[in-house]
């Protein structure tokens, strides 16, 4: 049975089990795709739990969003590290996208954050560590994470860390661009992003990295001087 309508009117229909998974709990939905609980039916995986993400219906018609999720599709199928979802199959339903990896489900390094309030230097550091691990990963296979924020990063109970939402990932180098998604503009959002077309180099994941740092630990919100065009941080 059809779980939701498009806004076109037509309906796009999530059904039960997608490759081989039943679909299981939502447990949580991104800018393009809802995540569920999916467990194996087939005994082909000794735990049988896995995350399905699966294209938002009301957004099937939408090229940009097919894409966002067709590049993190493609950025889990090259990547090789801990912090990076394993992804073990993609598909089509009708209209919806959708791909199988690990547990997708883990809250978001933005919940922890507003949880904790002000984190310690060796925290910070700590945190720095890991991200910079994964993207050094990334990097030395031609990719750009492109949008660094908390919610694009899961934390899971064991406290290891996820960079899941890879919609905005670039591959560098190579002729210029201009088909590729832009992200929205935030605070995490670097100024090379600004340029028509944008002028991005591995680098450019190094700003919200930064912010990310002052902000765990400060444990406010960062913001954007206009004189100064610096971002501050209160840590007091």
């Amino acid at each position: 049975s059809s779980r939701t309508m498009s806004s076109q009117g037509q309906t796009d229909q999530i059904p039960r089990e997608l490759g081989g998974f039943e679909l299981l709990e939502a447990v949580r939905s991104s800018e393009a795709a809802v995540i569920y609980r999916g467990t194996d039916l087939w005994g082909r995986f000794p735990e049988p739990v896995k995350g399905v993400k699966v294209l938002r219906p009301e957004l099937a018609g939408q090229i940009d969003s097919v894409l966002k999720l067709r590049r993190e599709i493609d950025v889990l199928s090259f990547g090789d590290h801990p912090m990076l979802p394993r992804l073990h199959s993609s598909g089509v339903w009708g209209r919806l996208l959708f791909y199988v990896a690990d547990d997708l489900g883990h809250p978001s390094l933005a919940d922890w954050l507003r949880d904790s309030g002000r984190s310690g230097v060796a925290v910070v550091i700590e945190l720095l560590r890991e991200l910079c691990a994964v993207l050094d990963h990334l990097h030395q296979r031609g990719i750009l994470a492109g949008s660094l924020t908390p919610d694009a990063i899961r934390r899971a109970p064991d406290g290891r860390l996820f960079l899941t939402d890879l919609g905005y990932a670039r591959y560098l180098g190579g002729s210029p661009r201009g088909d590729e998604p832009v992200p929205s503009p935030s605070r995490y959002l670097g100024p090379e992003w600004k340029q028509d077309p944008p002028s991005l180099h591995p680098s450019s994941d190094l700003y919200p990295l930064g912010v990310l740092a002052l902000e765990a630990y400060s444990g406010r919100p960062a913001r954007r001087t206009r004189r100064a065009r610096r971002l501050d941080v209160p840590v007091a």
